[in-house]
């Protein structure tokens, strides 16, 4: 992987993180558990797949090269997010049982990120 898909999936990594965590801000009653938090992790699921494939075509980064450069990403994102978890939650809207629930639905979207890119860089390109 080039040093300019290597920056671009950092900085992409860090774009999505910082939209997560302003709808974790934004809408905490989605991460209060229940029905609004089952929907909400189904429906990451889809728009997860839907991300990556998009960012792979519009980086015009190769299929072989999709899981370690989802990898960059993912990484930066884990980092910010352990840093404002600990010193700076009002990020998140301040702490809270959504700051948990928050953490645990971004944790999910690490794991879709990088399934999808491992399912999506195996396919055959068409």
């Amino acid at each position: 992987m080039s040093k300019g898909y290597f920056f671009t999936f950092a900085l992409i990594g860090a774009i999505l993180w910082f939209i997560a965590a302003m709808i974790i801000q934004l809408f905490p009653e989605m991460f209060s558990g229940g029905t609004s938090g089952i929907i909400l992790f189904l429906v990451s699921i889809p728009g997860t797949w839907v991300t990556v494939y998009l960012l792979m075509k519009v980086t015009g980064l190769p299929r072989d090269h999709l899981f370690s450069a989802t990898c960059v990403g993912v990484v930066t994102a884990m980092f910010l997010d352990g840093f404002a978890i600990t010193w700076a939650p009002q990020l998140y809207g301040g702490p809270g049982d959504h700051l948990a629930n928050g953490a645990a639905w971004l944790l999910f979207g690490v794991a879709l990120f990088m399934t999808c890119a491992a399912l999506i860089g195996r396919q055959k390109a068409s």
